[in-house]
């Protein structure tokens, strides 16, 4: 999820940068923090703040429907079986019906 750079030469120094992995774990890293800053902040605060570099403004995040945009929430998500599913998990899974994704 991180590889070593090296910046400079001497001393040696490295940064940690996200590889591909670590860039599509960002998004769950993030909803972590958050949650933490809900629930763990301290009464001055949260130790860090988040600005999009585009608009300017901070924010936090949110999951949003990839189709509708609609914000999410656990109650309005119904896990279904996919193609991968295993047939040990189908039962467990309260609609196993497979859908086409459009």
């Amino acid at each position: 999820m991180l590889r070593r750079e090296r910046y400079a030469e001497r001393p040696a120094r490295y940064e940690y940068r996200l590889t591909e992995k670590g860039i599509d774990l960002y998004p769950v890293l993030l909803a972590l923090v958050h949650w933490g800053d809900r629930y763990m902040v301290t009464p001055d605060g949260p130790p860090l703040l988040h600005r999009h570099k585009n608009c300017g403004a901070l924010f936090e995040p949110v999951m949003v429907c990839s189709i509708c945009g609609e914000v999410l929430n656990a109650r309005e998500v119904v896990p279904e079986a996919g193609p991968g599913a295993a047939s040990s998990v189908l039962p467990l899974l309260p609609h196993t019906t497979h859908h086409n994704h459009d």
